[in-house]
């Protein structure tokens, strides 16, 4: 568990996964592999212990992704998307990551305030072959439609 500001960031659990699927179906993002091996996700909680925010990181070989990023949209404005992607930055910097990528169609202008540079969807598939979203992406023919980007952890 980790605080920022008032702001609890707990380590998903199984148990956490129907709540967080409806999150992210909020967002309009996908549910597939949520807790897949070689993965790590947080949740943010409302006083409540509601689930108001998740974001998740799969590891790679080679660099980590960043995805299921999504805030309920009460819960917006509050900066909580930042502290999640900044929460896992720092975790995939201190398990030796340089770099992270992540798939966004419609909020690229947000990632690059955060420092993402887009990328081809190439380059990200050629160096993260071998995470779950990639795969997922890859199954149902969804690659040909995303933007990829990258941030360099420094």
């Amino acid at each position: 568990m980790t605080s920022s500001d008032f702001i609890t960031i707990d380590q998903a659990e199984a148990k956490d996964v129907p709540e967080m699927a409806a999150v992210l179906h909020q967002a309009d993002l996908l549910t597939y592999d949520l807790l897949s091996p070689r993965s790590r996700y947080w949740v943010v909680r409302d006083e409540q212990q509601r689930i108001i925010a998740t974001a998740g990181l799969e590891f790679g070989s080679k660099a980590a992704l960043l995805r299921s990023v999504a805030v309920l949209p009460d819960a917006r404005s509050r900066g909580l998307a930042h502290v999640l992607a900044d929460h896992a930055f720092q975790e995939a910097a201190s398990n030796g990551y340089h770099d992270i990528y992540l798939f966004s169609v419609h909020a690229g202008g947000y990632w690059q305030r955060l420092g993402f540079e887009e990328v081809p969807v190439e380059e990200m598939v050629e160096v993260l072959p071998d995470v779950p979203q990639v795969n997922r992406f890859a199954q149902i023919h969804k690659l040909e439609n995303e933007v990829a980007w990258r941030k360099h952890l420094a």
